[in-house]
């Protein structure tokens, strides 16, 4: 087997300075940018020269992978596409640019794989921000076959990713209906307004964090601010609730989410709200009504906006009579039910991804 560092792999990247035309625009794309679920670039914005933050300065190439140099265990990596040729990066990321020997698709999968995660968590630096640098990446080893079976390696991966694209576009086709039947039924009227505080029962008391190297793996699932992050094998709850982030959240694009649903045997750590439905409200029509909700009137923090306690409970929210949200939830449940089976195909083609990565590139 032969292993090279990526750094006697890949080409240098050009810098520049948007600030320096001040006038002109460009596309910048920055650490909110990735998914890091997705794997792509999924937010780029257009900023003018003047408006350009300091950190942008890369300039990107079709092929180019980018890889986060923050919280390197969400592994926020990407494959720069075609149309975003001549765009910006923040020097927030590690860009790495192949030259011959290394197909840019197989060194986008390697990337992914558990044995680079596990590298670059065990060299982060920063305990509350752990942090990786551009050195540090480039200093990892890739195994690397003759290009030929790099590029059969990637064909095989790509197939596994477009499936995933799929069942993403589907799950994304469910939630644009979940939403139109929610603003036709609730959008044409004003309703009485109550305080989140006033209408649900907030359980935060209950939950606990435990690190990943703490669990005991088993078949509860274990959430945090955007959801499920592993497994465990006690529940703390086990009822229908909603879940909030607290901190983590996407609060400044409230359209990825920043709320959803759990019922049946679960643990939920202190990055979460915890919200019982009271009598007045029904769980689908609390967990709709929060999903894309504008926090940020409600946020505090400097470097980490947070959504605490006491200002979750000052959120207001319409209260429609229960018959009518009742009437919702129940032209919900296919709806659901739609989701809940792509979801479980998703789940299934992860985890044949996942052990292909594994098989490829060792566990």
């Amino acid at each position: 087997m032969t292993f090279e560092t990526l750094g006697s792999l890949v080409s240098s990247v050009k810098k520049s300075n948007p600030s320096s035309s001040p006038d002109s625009f460009f596309t910048y794309v920055d650490l909110g940018s990735v998914d890091s679920k997705t794997k792509a670039i999924t937010k780029p914005s257009q900023i003018s020269g003047r408006d350009a933050p300091s950190r942008a300065r890369q300039i990107l190439q079709t092929g180019d992978v980018l890889v986060s140099t923050v919280r390197p265990n969400l592994n926020s990596v990407a494959l720069v596409p075609q149309d975003l040729d001549g765009s910006i990066a923040s020097t927030g990321f590690t860009v790495l640019r192949p030259n011959e020997k290394l197909n840019s698709g197989y060194l986008f999968h390697w990337v992914r794989s558990p044995s680079f995660i596990r590298e670059m968590v065990r060299r982060a630096t920063g305990a509350s921000y752990p942090a990786i640098s551009d050195a540090l990446v480039k200093s990892s080893e890739i195994f690397l076959p003759p290009i030929g079976a790099q590029q059969a390696i990637t064909e095989r991966l790509n197939r596994l990713d477009s499936l995933l694209a799929k069942l993403d576009l589907a799950n994304l086709k469910i939630e644009e209906l979940a939403l139109s039947l929610y603003e036709r039924a609730f959008s044409r009227q004003v309703w009485p307004i109550s305080r989140l505080g006033e209408v649900t029962v907030c359980l935060d008391s209950k939950r606990k964090p435990v690190t990943a190297s703490e669990r005991t793996f088993g078949s509860i699932p274990y959430f945090g601010a955007n959801g499920q992050q592993g497994w465990i094998d006690t529940p703390i709850f086990d009822e229908p609730l909603v879940l909030v982030a607290e901190d983590g959240g996407h609060f400044d694009n409230p359209a990825r989410g920043v709320a959803y649903k759990i019922e049946g045997p679960s643990w939920v750590n202190n990055h979460a709200h915890v919200l019982r439905a009271g009598d007045s409200i029904h769980i689908e029509y609390l967990y709709r009504t929060l999903r894309h909700f504008n926090f940020v009137p409600f946020i505090s923090g400097s470097t980490r906006a947070k959504l605490n306690q006491a200002q979750l409970n000052r959120v207001e929210i319409p209260v429609p009579p229960y018959a009518l949200q009742l009437g919702f939830a129940q032209q919900m449940k296919e709806i659901e039910h739609q989701s809940e089976l792509v979801s479980h195909m998703r789940v299934k083609a992860v985890q044949l991804y996942s052990q292909q990565l594994q098989t490829l590139f060792g566990s």
